[in-house]
Protein backbone atom coordinates (compact mmCIF):
# COMPACT_ATOMS: atom_id res chain seq x y z
CA UNK A 1 0.00 0.00 0.00
CA UNK A 2 1.35 3.28 -1.21
CA UNK A 3 1.77 5.61 2.12
CA UNK A 4 -0.12 9.02 2.19
CA UNK A 5 1.86 11.83 1.03
CA UNK A 6 -0.79 14.55 0.20
CA UNK A 7 0.83 18.05 1.36
CA UNK A 8 -2.13 19.83 2.16
CA UNK A 9 0.23 23.15 3.01
CA UNK A 10 2.63 22.87 0.66
CA UNK A 11 5.98 25.21 1.12
CA UNK A 12 8.75 25.99 -1.19
CA UNK A 13 12.46 25.30 -0.20
CA UNK A 14 13.73 27.13 2.61
CA UNK A 15 16.17 29.97 1.25
CA UNK A 16 16.28 32.77 3.51
CA UNK A 17 19.42 33.85 5.02
CA UNK A 18 18.58 34.08 9.08
CA UNK A 19 22.04 35.44 10.40
CA UNK A 20 21.68 37.00 14.49
CA UNK A 21 25.22 38.11 14.19
CA UNK A 22 23.62 40.75 11.69
CA UNK A 23 20.51 41.70 13.44
CA UNK A 24 22.28 43.95 16.41
CA UNK A 25 24.03 47.13 16.47
CA UNK A 26 27.33 47.29 16.84
CA UNK A 27 29.25 49.62 18.79
CA UNK A 28 25.90 50.66 20.78
CA UNK A 29 26.59 51.67 24.08
CA UNK A 30 25.64 49.75 27.09
CA UNK A 31 23.96 52.59 29.17
CA UNK A 32 22.34 55.57 28.80
CA UNK A 33 22.30 57.07 32.17
CA UNK A 34 20.69 55.78 35.14
CA UNK A 35 18.64 53.01 34.35
CA UNK A 36 14.94 55.35 35.44
CA UNK A 37 16.98 57.80 32.64
CA UNK A 38 16.83 54.39 30.22
CA UNK A 39 13.40 54.00 30.86
CA UNK A 40 12.17 57.41 30.35
CA UNK A 41 14.03 57.55 26.78
CA UNK A 42 12.35 54.16 25.68
CA UNK A 43 8.74 54.97 26.73
CA UNK A 44 9.07 57.95 24.73
CA UNK A 45 10.46 56.42 21.52
CA UNK A 46 7.45 54.41 21.86
CA UNK A 47 4.63 56.76 22.29
CA UNK A 48 6.53 59.17 19.36
CA UNK A 49 4.82 56.39 17.44
CA UNK A 50 1.72 57.20 18.00
CA UNK A 51 1.50 60.93 18.79
CA UNK A 52 3.60 62.10 16.07
CA UNK A 53 2.39 60.12 12.78
CA UNK A 54 -0.49 58.86 10.74
CA UNK A 55 -1.05 56.25 13.03
CA UNK A 56 -3.06 58.83 15.37
CA UNK A 57 -5.39 58.70 12.53
CA UNK A 58 -5.49 55.01 11.58
CA UNK A 59 -4.32 52.75 14.82
CA UNK A 60 -4.79 49.11 14.20
CA UNK A 61 -4.84 46.17 16.48
CA UNK A 62 -1.78 45.11 15.48
CA UNK A 63 -0.07 48.14 16.10
CA UNK A 64 -1.48 48.54 18.88
CA UNK A 65 -0.52 44.93 20.65
CA UNK A 66 3.18 45.98 19.06
CA UNK A 67 3.28 49.13 21.30
CA UNK A 68 1.56 46.97 24.36
CA UNK A 69 4.56 44.58 24.34
CA UNK A 70 6.96 47.58 23.88
CA UNK A 71 5.88 49.17 26.91
CA UNK A 72 5.72 46.08 29.26
CA UNK A 73 9.23 45.38 27.82
CA UNK A 74 10.57 48.70 28.88
CA UNK A 75 9.83 48.35 32.46
CA UNK A 76 11.06 44.88 32.17
CA UNK A 77 14.77 46.56 30.91
CA UNK A 78 14.22 48.99 33.82
CA UNK A 79 13.68 45.95 36.22
CA UNK A 80 16.96 44.34 35.24
CA UNK A 81 18.82 47.20 34.95
CA UNK A 82 17.98 48.54 38.81
CA UNK A 83 18.61 45.08 39.82
CA UNK A 84 22.15 44.80 38.13
CA UNK A 85 23.17 47.98 39.13
CA UNK A 86 22.20 47.53 42.94
CA UNK A 87 24.13 43.99 43.14
CA UNK A 88 27.05 46.07 41.59
CA UNK A 89 27.58 48.96 43.83
CA UNK A 90 25.46 47.55 46.74
CA UNK A 91 26.90 45.78 49.63
CA UNK A 92 24.01 43.92 51.00
CA UNK A 93 22.75 43.51 47.66
CA UNK A 94 26.05 42.08 46.40
CA UNK A 95 26.05 39.55 49.28
CA UNK A 96 22.51 38.45 48.53
CA UNK A 97 23.78 37.65 44.73
CA UNK A 98 27.16 36.37 45.69
CA UNK A 99 26.03 32.50 45.98
CA UNK A 100 24.06 32.25 43.11
CA UNK A 101 25.43 30.44 40.33
CA UNK A 102 26.60 31.94 36.68
CA UNK A 103 27.15 30.16 33.39
CA UNK A 104 30.25 29.66 32.79
CA UNK A 105 29.61 31.62 29.32
CA UNK A 106 28.39 34.46 31.31
CA UNK A 107 31.70 34.68 33.54
CA UNK A 108 33.88 34.72 29.81
CA UNK A 109 31.77 36.95 28.15
CA UNK A 110 30.20 39.85 30.25
CA UNK A 111 31.97 42.73 31.66
CA UNK A 112 32.27 42.82 35.72
CA UNK A 113 29.49 45.59 35.42
CA UNK A 114 27.31 43.56 33.63
CA UNK A 115 27.75 40.37 35.44
CA UNK A 116 24.56 40.55 37.34
CA UNK A 117 22.46 40.47 34.45
CA UNK A 118 23.35 37.23 33.71
CA UNK A 119 21.41 36.10 36.78
CA UNK A 120 18.07 37.27 35.71
CA UNK A 121 18.33 35.59 32.34
CA UNK A 122 15.88 33.75 33.35
CA UNK A 123 13.26 35.66 35.22
CA UNK A 124 10.26 37.39 34.60
CA UNK A 125 9.05 40.78 35.44
CA UNK A 126 5.76 40.53 33.77
CA UNK A 127 3.48 40.62 36.90
CA UNK A 128 3.76 41.95 40.27
CA UNK A 129 4.11 38.93 41.85
CA UNK A 130 7.65 38.22 39.57
CA UNK A 131 8.82 41.94 40.37
CA UNK A 132 8.38 41.57 44.18
CA UNK A 133 10.02 38.05 44.34
CA UNK A 134 12.74 39.42 42.69
CA UNK A 135 13.54 42.48 44.41
CA UNK A 136 13.50 40.30 47.92
CA UNK A 137 15.99 37.51 46.24
CA UNK A 138 18.58 39.70 45.41
CA UNK A 139 18.37 43.30 46.65
CA UNK A 140 16.51 42.23 50.28
CA UNK A 141 14.08 45.26 49.44
CA UNK A 142 11.78 45.49 52.19
CA UNK A 143 7.93 44.44 51.65
CA UNK A 144 9.27 42.69 48.72
CA UNK A 145 9.11 39.06 48.45
CA UNK A 146 6.56 36.27 49.03
CA UNK A 147 4.22 37.82 46.37
CA UNK A 148 3.87 40.88 49.03
CA UNK A 149 3.96 44.91 48.05
CA UNK A 150 4.09 47.34 49.92
CA UNK A 151 0.61 49.23 50.86
CA UNK A 152 1.85 52.25 49.65
CA UNK A 153 2.84 50.42 46.13
CA UNK A 154 -0.46 48.44 45.70
CA UNK A 155 -2.77 50.43 43.52
CA UNK A 156 0.20 50.96 41.16
CA UNK A 157 0.68 47.04 40.87
CA UNK A 158 -3.00 46.13 40.59
CA UNK A 159 -2.79 48.12 37.15
CA UNK A 160 0.37 46.70 36.08
CA UNK A 161 -0.65 43.32 37.16
CA UNK A 162 -4.14 44.01 34.27
CA UNK A 163 -1.74 45.45 31.65
CA UNK A 164 0.25 42.46 31.79
CA UNK A 165 -2.75 40.09 31.26
CA UNK A 166 -3.29 42.22 28.18
CA UNK A 167 0.36 41.39 27.42
CA UNK A 168 0.20 37.62 28.11
CA UNK A 169 -3.49 38.04 25.39
CA UNK A 170 -0.91 39.69 22.65
CA UNK A 171 2.40 37.01 23.52
CA UNK A 172 0.59 33.96 23.21
CA UNK A 173 -3.04 34.23 21.55
CA UNK A 174 -2.38 37.26 19.09
CA UNK A 175 -4.25 39.61 21.35
CA UNK A 176 -7.48 37.60 21.71
CA UNK A 177 -8.48 37.20 25.01
CA UNK A 178 -8.11 33.63 26.89
CA UNK A 179 -10.75 32.66 29.70
CA UNK A 180 -7.93 33.28 32.38
CA UNK A 181 -6.98 36.34 31.45
CA UNK A 182 -10.46 36.92 31.46
CA UNK A 183 -11.13 36.04 34.75
CA UNK A 184 -8.22 37.97 36.02
CA UNK A 185 -9.90 40.96 34.30
CA UNK A 186 -12.80 40.37 35.74
CA UNK A 187 -14.50 41.55 32.29
CA UNK A 188 -17.21 39.81 30.30
CA UNK A 189 -17.56 36.56 29.40
CA UNK A 190 -19.16 37.64 26.09
CA UNK A 191 -15.48 39.05 25.41
CA UNK A 192 -13.57 35.86 26.00
CA UNK A 193 -11.58 35.32 22.63
CA UNK A 194 -12.61 38.46 21.23
CA UNK A 195 -9.30 40.67 19.98
CA UNK A 196 -7.77 43.22 21.58
CA UNK A 197 -8.05 46.59 20.00
CA UNK A 198 -6.31 49.60 21.90
CA UNK A 199 -7.00 52.75 21.33
CA UNK A 200 -4.75 55.97 21.64
CA UNK A 201 -6.59 57.08 25.09
CA UNK A 202 -5.55 54.04 26.01
CA UNK A 203 -2.02 53.45 25.09
CA UNK A 204 -1.68 56.80 26.84
CA UNK A 205 -3.12 55.78 29.82
CA UNK A 206 -1.08 52.55 29.95
CA UNK A 207 2.18 54.34 29.20
CA UNK A 208 1.12 56.96 32.32
CA UNK A 209 0.58 53.88 34.72
CA UNK A 210 3.58 52.35 33.78
CA UNK A 211 5.36 55.32 33.95
CA UNK A 212 4.21 55.83 37.52
CA UNK A 213 4.93 52.35 38.12
CA UNK A 214 8.76 52.91 37.20
CA UNK A 215 8.73 55.97 39.16
CA UNK A 216 7.05 54.57 42.29
CA UNK A 217 9.76 51.78 42.02
CA UNK A 218 12.13 53.94 41.90
CA UNK A 219 11.80 56.24 44.69
CA UNK A 220 10.86 53.15 47.06
CA UNK A 221 14.03 51.02 46.36
CA UNK A 222 16.50 54.19 46.53
CA UNK A 223 14.66 55.28 50.18
CA UNK A 224 15.00 51.75 51.61
CA UNK A 225 18.40 51.23 50.57
CA UNK A 226 19.95 54.21 51.64
CA UNK A 227 18.00 53.42 55.18
CA UNK A 228 19.29 50.49 55.63
CA UNK A 229 22.58 51.21 54.29
CA UNK A 230 22.78 53.49 57.40
CA UNK A 231 20.88 51.52 60.30
CA UNK A 232 22.39 48.31 59.16
CA UNK A 233 25.53 49.16 59.39
CA UNK A 234 27.74 49.70 62.55
CA UNK A 235 26.80 53.89 62.86
CA UNK A 236 23.02 52.01 64.52
CA UNK A 237 23.37 48.29 64.15
CA UNK A 238 24.51 46.34 67.25
CA UNK A 239 24.10 43.26 66.87
CA UNK A 240 26.29 41.23 64.01
CA UNK A 241 23.01 39.27 62.63
CA UNK A 242 21.13 43.21 62.02
CA UNK A 243 24.65 44.54 60.40
CA UNK A 244 24.14 44.26 56.77
CA UNK A 245 27.26 46.71 55.81
CA UNK A 246 30.50 46.61 57.20
CA UNK A 247 31.48 50.02 55.44
CA UNK A 248 29.77 53.02 57.40
CA UNK A 249 29.06 56.45 55.69
CA UNK A 250 31.30 59.11 57.46
CA UNK A 251 28.53 62.02 57.46
CA UNK A 252 30.51 64.62 55.41
CA UNK A 253 30.53 65.14 51.44
CA UNK A 254 34.59 65.04 51.13
CA UNK A 255 34.66 61.10 52.25
CA UNK A 256 31.57 60.17 51.23
CA UNK A 257 31.22 61.57 47.70
CA UNK A 258 32.08 58.78 46.03
CA UNK A 259 29.80 56.22 47.43
CA UNK A 260 26.69 58.33 47.15
CA UNK A 261 27.52 59.31 43.78
CA UNK A 262 27.07 55.48 42.79
CA UNK A 263 23.55 55.37 44.48
CA UNK A 264 22.48 58.63 42.70
CA UNK A 265 23.15 57.68 39.53
CA UNK A 266 21.80 54.90 39.43
CA UNK A 267 18.22 56.20 40.84
CA UNK A 268 18.05 59.72 39.40
CA UNK A 269 16.79 61.08 36.61
CA UNK A 270 19.70 63.39 34.94
CA UNK A 271 18.05 63.58 31.15
CA UNK A 272 14.48 64.78 31.58
CA UNK A 273 12.60 67.07 32.93
CA UNK A 274 11.55 67.52 35.78
CA UNK A 275 15.36 66.04 36.75
CA UNK A 276 15.75 64.95 40.41
CA UNK A 277 17.57 67.23 42.43
CA UNK A 278 21.27 67.87 41.94
CA UNK A 279 23.92 65.18 43.58
CA UNK A 280 24.72 67.84 46.62
CA UNK A 281 21.20 69.15 47.37
CA UNK A 282 20.27 65.38 47.48
CA UNK A 283 23.21 64.16 49.42
CA UNK A 284 22.87 67.32 51.75
CA UNK A 285 19.40 65.76 52.49
CA UNK A 286 20.85 62.35 53.41
CA UNK A 287 23.08 63.92 55.47
CA UNK A 288 20.46 65.43 57.59
CA UNK A 289 18.64 62.90 57.99
CA UNK A 290 21.26 61.06 59.24
CA UNK A 291 22.33 63.20 61.92
CA UNK A 292 18.16 63.61 62.86
CA UNK A 293 18.53 60.11 63.12
CA UNK A 294 21.34 59.43 65.60
CA UNK A 295 19.71 62.58 67.28
CA UNK A 296 16.98 60.91 67.99
CA UNK A 297 18.39 57.57 69.22
CA UNK A 298 21.20 59.43 71.26
CA UNK A 299 17.97 61.23 73.08
CA UNK A 300 16.17 57.83 73.51
CA UNK A 301 18.57 56.35 74.93
CA UNK A 302 19.20 59.07 77.53
CA UNK A 303 15.65 58.68 78.19
CA UNK A 304 15.81 55.14 78.88
CA UNK A 305 18.74 55.54 80.98
CA UNK A 306 17.04 58.59 82.96
CA UNK A 307 14.06 56.62 84.08
CA UNK A 308 16.30 53.01 85.15
CA UNK A 309 17.70 55.84 87.83
CA UNK A 310 14.29 56.74 88.88
CA UNK A 311 12.33 55.22 91.53
CA UNK A 312 9.93 53.00 90.15
CA UNK A 313 6.57 55.02 91.06
CA UNK A 314 8.09 57.64 89.51
CA UNK A 315 9.10 55.97 86.10
CA UNK A 316 7.64 57.52 82.91
CA UNK A 317 5.80 55.01 81.04
CA UNK A 318 6.78 52.87 77.52
CA UNK A 319 4.92 55.90 75.57
CA UNK A 320 7.37 58.78 76.87
CA UNK A 321 10.35 57.33 75.25
CA UNK A 322 11.53 58.58 71.89
CA UNK A 323 11.57 55.77 69.78
CA UNK A 324 13.33 54.76 66.57
CA UNK A 325 11.55 55.00 63.83
CA UNK A 326 11.35 52.80 60.68
CA UNK A 327 10.00 54.72 57.05
CA UNK A 328 7.08 53.08 57.11
CA UNK A 329 5.78 54.75 60.64
CA UNK A 330 4.70 57.60 61.75
CA UNK A 331 7.40 59.71 63.43
CA UNK A 332 6.64 61.23 66.86
CA UNK A 333 8.57 64.20 66.91
CA UNK A 334 7.56 67.36 64.61
CA UNK A 335 10.44 67.57 62.77
CA UNK A 336 10.28 63.87 61.50
CA UNK A 337 13.72 62.23 60.59
CA UNK A 338 12.03 60.46 57.34
CA UNK A 339 10.33 64.11 56.17
CA UNK A 340 14.13 65.39 56.02
CA UNK A 341 14.83 62.78 53.69
CA UNK A 342 11.82 62.28 51.58
CA UNK A 343 12.37 66.69 50.94
CA UNK A 344 15.05 65.33 47.63
CA UNK A 345 14.09 63.31 45.20
CA UNK A 346 10.88 62.03 46.64
CA UNK A 347 9.67 65.23 46.90
CA UNK A 348 10.41 65.53 43.55
CA UNK A 349 8.31 62.64 42.58
CA UNK A 350 5.58 63.41 44.86
CA UNK A 351 5.31 66.88 42.94
CA UNK A 352 5.83 64.82 39.34
CA UNK A 353 2.55 62.70 40.30
CA UNK A 354 0.46 65.75 41.58
CA UNK A 355 1.34 67.52 38.45
CA UNK A 356 0.07 64.80 36.77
Amino acid sequence: MDPFSFDITPSSALTEVFDANTLFQTGAPNSRGSSIDQYLDNSNKLTKIYTNSPFREALTPELGAVLLLGHVSAVESYMRGIIRGLVYIDEHAGNLAAPKQLSYFAALNHEPRLMPEALLESISFSGAQNISNALKEFCGITGMGNGNIPNDLKPVFKKFNDICQLRHCCVHRFGLLGAGNAHKLKVEKNLIEMPLALTIDALEDISSILEKLVLSINSYIYKDVLYRSFTKSNSIASEDLERQYQKEWARNPAEDEQRFGEYYYLFAVTSFMPASPNLQDSYVEFQEWMNKTLENISRAKASTSKSRQQPPSLAPSPSAHVPFRSPTTQPATTLETQDIYERGIFGWLKRLFANN
